[in-house]
């Protein structure tokens, strides 16, 4: 009998680099164990030719509320300063929970005081060798508020007219990122024999 080792996985990490983008601090590619429910709802939503007859399975929005009909297709490239998808920041503690639908504090974006300013979100074609596949969504965030803001949590919204929760990791030490300073997180999604 064949053994197969399939493994999937979910990994993150994160430059944080000065205003004339000198690395400052590069994280260590760290493993994520951080899908929430609605990841696999969206994932039985993509395989289901008729999604209706899947809508006893529901997933909650970031407003938390409880939606059961919505098409297939899952954005994630938010834009420029878009927080109801892509990668987004905050600075809550809570414990990440399977039923999690938001980030626990969203960092929002702008120069304000606690603020970030985020970029676009970006993501390329997966891409391959013999034994993996993988294709990585990065963000970069900006702070221009003429002070320190510390980021305690990441996470992944998607987006199909209504906003959802797909990946929330709390980080391992929160980061404080100073004026001028940049911080891009990559979230890595993988498979491999």
């Amino acid at each position: 009998m064949t053994k197969h080792s399939n493994k999937s996985s979910l990994l993150y990490n994160y430059i944080i680099t000065d205003e004339n983008n000198k690395i400052i601090k590069k994280s260590r590619v760290k493993k994520a164990e951080s899908y929430v429910a609605n990841f696999i709802n969206t994932l039985c939503a993509c395989f289901a030719e008729d999604w209706y007859r899947w809508s006893a399975v529901p997933m909650i929005t970031t407003t938390g509320i409880l939606y059961t009909k919505y098409n297939k297709a899952m954005s994630i490239n938010g834009a420029l300063g878009d927080l109801t998808r892509g990668i987004i920041v905050g600075s809550g503690t809570t414990a990440v929970d399977i039923e999690d639908y938001r980030i626990d504090t969203i960092i929002a974006h702008g120069t304000g005081a606690g603020q970030l300013q985020y970029s676009a979100v970006s993501f390329g074609a997966p891409t391959q060798t013999a034994s993996v596949i993988k294709f990585i969504v990065t963000r970069t965030l900006t702070n221009g508020t003429g002070s320190d803001v510390t980021i305690r949590e990441i996470g992944l919204y998607g987006l199909n007219g209504n906003s959802f929760l797909l990946i929330r990791d709390i980080l391992t030490s929160p980061e404080t990122i100073a004026n001028n300073e940049k911080i891009t997180f990559n979230y890595t999604i993988q498979t491999s024999l």
